[in-house]
């Protein structure tokens, strides 16, 4: 059951997202079809927003002889949009940002073993607070990331392309992923202030 809601909500969260973002109507029932124990079923979902404007996605699907319902809240958390016009030279920064937002465009099909190993690396992972460290493919982008793809293909950047962005919008890195989780590990404490 929990690798069922785990590959479920890895599914339809971005949808769900992309719902909310691009004005899709909600409370319209959709299917799935998705294996539960090793047995391909379609199952019933439907994504809808209370009166507080809470969103909850609510899943019916098959198991055995009973129809099983899960439910679960959308949160909806946007990433931070670059600066559309940054200046070719970009003054020095006096005060090195608090934290970083990193946000990775890929084309998912053709990422290395090496990119992989940079991408998961722990100590990499670490430098960002959790779930801002996002990785998108360039076909598949939530609404919140498609400026960073748009970004990247505008300037003609190598996939994967790394952005290190301020909260406020600030990008202070844009360019290729780094070789390996030590050169990326660097670069980010860099920009943080914290190398010498």
């Amino acid at each position: 059951m929990s690798r069922f809601c785990a590959m479920l909500m890895a599914s339809l969260l971005p949808s769900a997202v992309c719902m909310a973002a691009d004005g899709i109507r909600t409370d319209v029932v959709f299917k799935v079809p998705f294996a539960v124990d090793g047995q391909l079923t379609i199952n019933r979902a439907e994504i809808t927003v209370d009166d507080a404007g809470r969103t909850t996605l609510t899943v019916h699907y098959v198991k055995g002889q009973d129809i099983e319902v899960v439910r679960y809240r959308v949160i909806r958390q946007d990433g931070p949009e670059p600066d559309p016009d940054p200046s070719p030279e970009p003054e020095p920064d006096p005060d090195p940002p608090a934290e970083l937002w990193g946000i990775v465009v890929e084309e998912s099909g053709e990422r290395t073993a090496q990119q992989a190993i940079v991408l998961a690396d722990p100590e990499v992972r670490a430098l960002f607070r959790s779930s801002r460290f996002r990785i998108v493919d360039q076909d598949e982008a939530a609404a919140d990331m498609r400026s960073y793809v748009r970004r990247a293909k505008d300037e003609g950047m190598k996939l994967p392309a790394l952005f290190l962005v301020a909260p406020e919008g600030t990008v202070h890195y844009e360019g290729d992923l780094p070789a390996t989780p030590a050169v990326m590990s660097t670069l980010i404490r860099t920009i943080l202030g914290k190398v010498p």
